[in-house]
């Protein structure tokens, strides 16, 4: 069995790959080659990411499926997680407070908004609920650890849409290498000095627009 596999992961969410014809919109690694040994361009069209010969952690090929007329990614990783595939699309499902049925006033605001995983490669917009404020003085933001330091960042916001993008990695004028972390989002009010904890663990897998 081969050591990479692939994942999809829409904008907003983890799906399977499946069949469809794709255009290549964007490729990080000018050596990466189709099966037959071509390499693979912006504009090719190919039918599966089985017709890709995935050689290294974090190639990744941005794509537009004609038949669902979406844009995606595949992204080529050496399989690392013993819960296997299915744990990642698992993510999708409905939380207990939404399962249980309860009334909307005894549900978690914060629900259903933020995603387990995301691939950090072009900015990544997270629409949020009309019910919560987002203005000069209420915001999400992201809290990690890099190395022996824990940081905050402000997440970028526009109208109702919280944006998740590589200026993550500029924290108090400081440009850090940027690498794989695993952020927890803080709701920010103005009605209360307090941070609301929006949701914890979040893996943000790190993507370079080019590998050497």
């Amino acid at each position: 069995m081969k050591r990479l596999v692939l994942f999809l992961l829409l904008s907003l969410g983890i799906s399977f790959v499946h069949a469809g014809n794709f255009k290549v919109l964007f490729v990080n690694d000018a050596s990466l080659k189709y099966t037959n040994g071509k390499v693979v361009k912006v504009g090719d069209t190919f039918k599966s990411a089985e017709d890709i010969n995935w050689q290294k952690d974090k190639q990744v090929i941005k794509v537009f499926d004609l038949t669902a007329k979406k844009q995606m990614i595949f992204l080529g990783k050496e399989w690392t997680r013993k819960s296997g595939l299915d744990a990642l699309v698992s993510s999708k499902r409905l939380s207990t407070n939404e399962a249980a049925g309860l009334p909307e006033d005894q549900q978690d605001p914060f629900m259903g908004i933020f995603e387990d995983e995301y691939l950090l490669l072009d900015p990544i917009e997270i629409p949020v609920k009309e019910s919560i404020v987002l203005d000069d003085k209420s915001h999400f933001e992201a809290t990690y650890d890099y190395g022996d330091t824990r940081l905050t960042k402000p997440l970028k916001q526009k109208g109702h849409t919280v944006i998740l993008d590589k200026s993550i990695f500029a924290v108090d004028g400081k440009e850090l290498d940027p690498r794989d972390i695993t952020i927890s989002i803080d709701y920010i009010s103005a009605d209360s000095p307090i941070p609301t904890l929006a949701k914890e663990k979040i893996e943000v897998t790190y993507i370079p627009d080019v590998i050497e």
